[in-house]
């Protein structure tokens, strides 16, 4: 694998201040052989300005002239790809230096078709991150009950083949949660594999999307909707949606036991999805 070609792609909107750093360690992987996709997503900030600076002839900037989402600007990447393997990084984020190197072998060991590695995420630049995937997801074997109960890989971890991707694209439709959506649709057709190994440091902002509680019951309801025939087969691996439903509902001030305590009849023996349905049920006003 060490002759194949990896496209990194970077949507950004308005992160000139952050994208360096993202930039930077894409270009400083130990697999050299990539080229780095930037593409703007109708940027007003000085991005393009600064991406023009960086004197890499692997870097491509690609501008669009009108904000469209994140989605659309990574299936435009899709497109732009020469590469035979896709790899995602966010703006916000930063790769270790040997998370090409490592996934690419893990994909030749395992002869799978797309693999995802562990990350450390940071809510805030100075707060105390988290190991994710953590201790839900403990075993190494992906399939398609385990990602049907809840998502366990985020974009910026992945790296797929190409010819994968041209047929399974992001859901633009989706105002959050398309890791998830695309990781339900790769596990159901390809193998993917887990190399669990913390990767990639992830810095949430607070106006990332993942801090948006109604993006998030839109995207859960989205989710529900789209596969709905497989939750049937499954009814009890739901009940992780509807705990993110009440959480989400509960923090816009809405009336969320019903949420919750569909959560609990699939299941009973979650102990904080209790406490979560009790305070919904007694403490909030709605």
């Amino acid at each position: 694998m060490q002759n194949d070609l990896v496209s990194v792609i970077i949507p950004t909107y308005n992160r000139a201040n952050s994208l360096g750093r993202a930039i930077e360690s894409v270009l400083n992987q130990t697999y050299q052989f990539l080229e780095c996709i930037i593409v703007d997503d109708g940027s007003t900030d000085n991005t393009g300005e600064m991406v023009r600076r960086i004197s890499d002839e692997r870097v491509v900037y690609v501008r669009l002239d009108q904000n469209a989402g994140a989605c659309h600007a990574r299936n435009i990447g899709i497109l732009k790809a020469r590469g035979d393997y896709i790899a995602f990084q966010d703006s916000d984020d930063i790769w270790y230096e040997d998370k090409l190197e490592k996934e690419l072998a893990c994909i030749e060991e395992k002869n799978a078709d797309g693999v995802f590695c562990q990350m450390y995420s940071k809510r805030y630049e100075k707060a105390k991150g988290i190991k994710f995937p953590g201790s839900f997801f403990t075993q190494r074997k992906v399939t398609i009950r385990r990602i049907l109960t809840r998502n366990f890989a985020s974009t910026q971890t992945l790296l797929i083949r190409r010819s994968v991707l041209r047929e399974i694209v992001f859901d633009e439709k989706l105002p959050r949660f398309q890791d998830w959506d695309l990781m339900i649709r790769l596990v159901k057709g390809y193998k993917v594999v887990y190399l669990k190994e913390i990767l990639v440091e992830q810095n949430m902002s607070l106006d990332s999307i993942g801090n948006d509680p109604q993006k998030g019951i839109e995207g859960i309801n989205h989710i529900m909707e789209k596969y709905a025939n497989d939750y049937k087969r499954y009814p009890k691996l739901n009940y992780f949606n509807y705990y993110l439903l009440g959480s989400y509902q509960m923090k816009l001030g809405e009336k969320s036991s019903e949420a919750l305590w569909n959560s609990l009849r699939r299941n009973p023996f979650s102990c904080k999805c209790w406490i979560k349905w009790l305070s919904a049920k007694f403490l909030m006003k709605k």
